[in-house]
């Protein structure tokens, strides 16, 4: 297990208990309105725009890149996104981007399935995945988050408790009692794998913002023309299925996501004194990533593996050079995959593979002049990448309608919803079946959709059988956020037992009559039955032998 941290937190374990039923009981909507409301008013900071977040990667994560420093980049580069996504946002309505942003404070990975102290060997379901995973306190961060390649059932990438001011769960959410035990409701979980194979990272990048999206308190969008467009735009991130980001609104907050997070966001998140949210940083010593002012970044002295680079200690003393290199080390590993064990640079001549060939990118040595991995070098776009994917600027993840200079599009058809479709660049009409297309001077392949992906415009998700199935109101987000917080129905019904507490009072005192009487009558009867057959000492035996073996064994059963 590999962790890495900041400098004002240290290692703990916590007791794990089961997860019961959640359900907060707490202000009623008025009371949190009106309070809620004042502290936005007299105590927003604008200057607190930041979210601290805990990363950890799970065995089966590592397990796929089986390498420290790749688990370490594509959870960089899933935060990456999030930035670019989240920066721009304008949730104050002044006109201007609130810069809202994450960095990453801590990161575990757990490398080894066996080791004693890790509580996630087996296979769970994603809602008790999450459940143990909150279990943990989490108080120290805006938001925690683990990363898996475990394939959910029905399709699940993602899930996350729901932002939310007047009931639990979401970005800030403090280490509380839920029921009898304690968790932490500001947790989500995300998956690289479904249905039987590796998502695109595009998709997976997108989940986490997705996610992220419902921890600041967004649901998912209404089927609305505003929230909802469709069409040639595409819908907005909250759409309740993940596309392939390949419309303009798939990397898009929609304007009712924006509002619904801007209001969590002023009351949990950038609170003067309560709020989570701290002031950009520029650089954080101890999560193992080499930011501006630092010469490397190991980690913490407990799990550092090199020699050249001073890790990260708890109360360092004045004197201590924390993420600066050690004397006689030129570089760090921790800084560039190019800089070898011994502190030094490899040479060109030693050859050394920097990063592997993928799908998308040929192999990429180190040429000796920096300790950075060169540049990427990209395969041809529209290069065959996977049955039914191409690539496109590197990475495996555009429509191998692409390669036909065609464009993906949703068959209306009921009978084509799970193939895969093109039409013509920007000829809706044209949009057939790739079984359509199998002709010359075409002669694209026929495909079928894969699992998971969206169909009926949107509308359904294509399971393993390749049937169009619609969305799944019932889905885990709304089992996990209805443990949280009464249904309108139960609000509905309390509110008129307390309104009509009289006619409750009579309701119940006649039913106790109508028990009564009705006990009454049976007892009666009861007794004036067995006055009348009172049977002889002798008769349950003889009833019994006259009855049989096999009929008395079913009746005994």
């Amino acid at each position: 297990m590999i962790i890495y941290k900041e400098a004002d937190i240290e290692a703990s374990l916590f007791d794990r208990t089961s997860l019961s039923r959640l359900k907060l009981v707490g202000h009623s909507k008025a009371k949190r309105e009106n309070r809620g409301n004042a502290r936005r008013k007299r105590a927003v900071n604008p200057r607190k725009t930041t979210c601290t977040l805990f990363l950890q990667a799970d065995h089966l994560f590592y397990e796929r890149y089986n390498d420290i420093g790749s688990v370490l980049q594509q959870l960089t580069h899933h935060v990456q996104t999030l930035n670019e996504i989240f920066n721009p946002i304008d949730f104050d309505g002044n006109g201007l981007p609130d810069n809202i942003g994450f960095v990453i404070k801590k990161i575990k990975i757990n490398t080894d399935k066996n080791d004693k102290k890790y509580k996630f060997p087996d296979n769970y379901g994603v809602e008790r995945f999450l459940e143990m995973f909150s279990e943990e306190n989490f108080d120290d961060y805006c938001l925690a988050y683990m990363f898996t390649r475990r394939d959910f059932e029905k399709g699940t990438l993602g899930l996350a408790w729901t932002g939310d001011w007047e009931n639990a769960g979401g970005i800030c959410e403090k280490y509380d009692v839920f029921h009898g035990s304690r968790k932490s409701l500001n947790t989500g979980v995300i998956t690289t794998f479904n249905y039987g194979k590796d998502v695109p990272s595009i998709v997976s990048h997108m989940t986490f913002a997705h996610e992220i999206g419902h921890s600041m308190g967004s649901n998912h969008d209404p089927e609305t023309s505003v929230c909802s467009p469709g069409g040639v735009e595409g819908t907005y991130l909250m759409y309740s299925i993940a596309v392939w980001a390949n419309k303009p609104n798939n990397k898009k907050f929609s304007k009712c996501s924006t509002e619904s997070m801007s209001k969590i966001i002023n009351i949990k998140a950038k609170h003067d004194i309560y709020g989570c949210f701290i002031e950009n940083k520029i650089a954080i010593c101890g999560n193992s990533l080499v930011e501006e002012d630092e010469e490397c970044d190991c980690g913490w002295k407990d799990n550092c593996r090199e020699q050249c680079c001073y890790p990260q200690i708890s109360h360092p003393p004045p004197s201590y050079k924390a993420c600066r290199l050690k004397n006689g080390a030129t570089c760090s590993p921790s800084a560039g995959s190019c800089c070898s064990n011994s502190c030094r640079p490899y040479e060109k001549t030693e050859e050394i593979i920097c990063s592997p060939a993928s799908r998308c990118q040929e192999k990429r040595l180190c040429d000796g002049n920096s300790i950075s991995c060169p540049s990427p070098l990209y395969k041809p776009n529209n290069t065959l990448c996977d049955t039914d994917l191409v690539c496109q600027q590197g990475k495996c993840s555009a429509s191998i309608c692409l390669a036909y200079n065609l464009e993906p599009c949703l068959c209306e058809q009921p009978l084509h919803h799970c193939h895969v479709c093109c039409q013509k660049l920007g000829q809706s009409s044209t949009c057939k079946s790739s079984f359509s297309w199998n002709e010359s001077p075409t002669n694209l392949p026929n495909l079928l959709a894969r699992p998971g992906s969206p169909c009926a415009n949107y509308k359904g998700y294509c399971d393993v059988f390749h049937k169009c199935r619609s969305v799944d109101e019932e889905s885990s987000l709304n089992v996990l956020r209805n443990f949280l917080s009464p249904s309108p129905i139960s609000l509905t019904m309390k509110e008129w037992i307390v309104e009509k507490w009289y006619l409750v009072l009579i309701m119940a005192i006649s039913l106790i009559i109508i028990l009564a009487i009705f006990m009454r009558i049976c007892k009666a009867r009861k007794t004036a039955l067995k006055l009348k057959n009172k049977p002889p000492t002798t008769w349950a035996k003889r009833r019994a032998n006259r009855v049989g073996p096999k009929t008395l064994n079913r009746d005994l059963a």
